[in-house]
């Protein structure tokens, strides 16, 4: 981990030569106690405030008559659409939000962490790759993913953003982090004295080192062909990428 926030910070680093813990096998306490870490990491940091800010945007553009179907890529624990239901419930929003992640302990993490209903809001969980149910899904009204791209190689990025510019009909996002080696050791110091999951300080500064600047989002959107997309801060260290149809 130090050698993550060593590194040259100027070039992103490729997930296949810089691992994070949670990208190997796992058992499912540890996965479950490390994705719940995070996720109190997120809500400390304002992680979920482009999420809302994304929906509320969509939401003044005007809504189907049928429910809103809304499609998170790489779900993990399923926080980030618990907070998604969250807040179009309160907005009397109908909406099916389905989260979809490879690992198969996140649905089952996902659902035990879920102790709340949302009035008119769903969520389910698949269990797949990413590619391949992308190929079978119906399609969405928005797609969303968040802490999702780092875990890619450059190549793969390009292929998602393809792939939700021709799919998702009104719109979609990417919120991940900034490139920051400040960011890097500052989330080490807090994981650490916050007394975080040792995955969670370990993959931390790898995240960052594996993650993003705003002339790499311009290079992969250029590559994937997609044309009026948003790159933005959304939150402190999150770089954001968002389209609306």
């Amino acid at each position: 981990m130090p050698g993550a926030i060593r590194r040259d910070y100027g070039a992103r680093a490729a997930p296949q030569t810089l691992p994070e813990r949670m990208d190997g096998e796992t058992d499912y306490e540890t996965f479950r106690a490390t994705l719940s870490s995070l996720a109190s990491v997120n809500r400390l940091t304002s992680g979920y405030a482009p999420i809302r800010a994304f929906l509320d945007q969509v939401l003044e553009r005007g809504l189907p008559e049928r429910p809103l179907r809304l499609l998170d890529l790489g779900s993990g624990y399923g926080d980030g659409l618990r907070a998604a239901a969250r807040y179009l419930s309160e907005r009397g929003v109908r909406a099916e939000l389905t989260g979809v992640d490879l690992n198969p302990h996140a649905a089952m993490a996902a659902r035990e962490a879920q102790d709340t209903e949302h009035e008119g809001v769903t969520i389910s969980y698949v269990t797949a790759d990413v590619f391949d149910y992308a190929q079978r899904a119906p399609q969405p009204d928005l797609v969303t993913c968040a802490l999702f791209t780092h875990h890619l190689e450059d190549e793969e990025v390009v292929r998602l953003l393809s792939w939700m510019d021709r799919t998702a009909s009104r719109g979609w996002l990417v919120n991940d982090l900034y490139r920051s080696r400040v960011a890097a050791a500052g989330f080490r110091v807090l994981s650490t004295l916050l007394g975080k999951h040792p995955y969670v300080r370990h993959d931390g500064p790898v995240s960052f080192a594996r993650s993003f600047r705003r002339a790499d989002w311009d290079r992969y959107l250029s590559e994937a062909k997609v044309e009026g997309a948003r790159i933005f801060i959304g939150a402190p260290f999150r770089l954001c990428v968002e389209k609306h149809a």
